[in-house]
């Protein structure tokens, strides 16, 4: 006989909620940049869009994380820094086509520039170095 503990069935079966399988992370690829001065991370913003963050790595810092992106719809899913401490490039597909283009975004003043403002085109980042 069986205890009531280790029989199955969908009376006993807990589901996982779907956000838990599913939603966006907390945050997730963490880089510092190449001078050591930041920290970048993607992490939802307030309306849950993956965004691109700073973090200052300053001694005792206590300055809140910054939003460096600001992506309206589909979220950044992929970000590299650059040979520049300054300078950081990130893909993103704004229309659903998995046509994404690059961005470079600046750290200091966040001015972002559409590296490949082509239509119908795909960038892709084949090497960092």
């Amino acid at each position: 006989m069986t205890s009531p503990s280790t029989r199955a069935g969908p009376e006993h079966a807990t589901l996982i909620p779907r956000d838990i399988l599913f939603g966006n992370p907390e945050k997730v690829s963490p880089q510092i940049s190449p001078d050591g001065r930041f920290l970048a991370y993607i992490a939802p913003d307030s309306r849950n869009v993956l965004q691109v963050w700073l973090r200052e790595l300053k001694g005792g810092a206590t300055d809140p994380d910054q939003i460096l992106t600001n992506d309206a719809k589909r979220g950044i899913r992929s970000f590299f820094w650059t040979y520049l401490p300054s300078c950081l490039i990130y893909l993103q597909d704004s229309d659903g086509d998995e046509n994404f283009h690059l961005f470079s975004v600046n750290t200091e003043t966040r001015d972002t520039k559409d590296l490949t403002p082509f239509k119908g085109v795909r960038a892709q980042l084949v090497a960092v170095e």
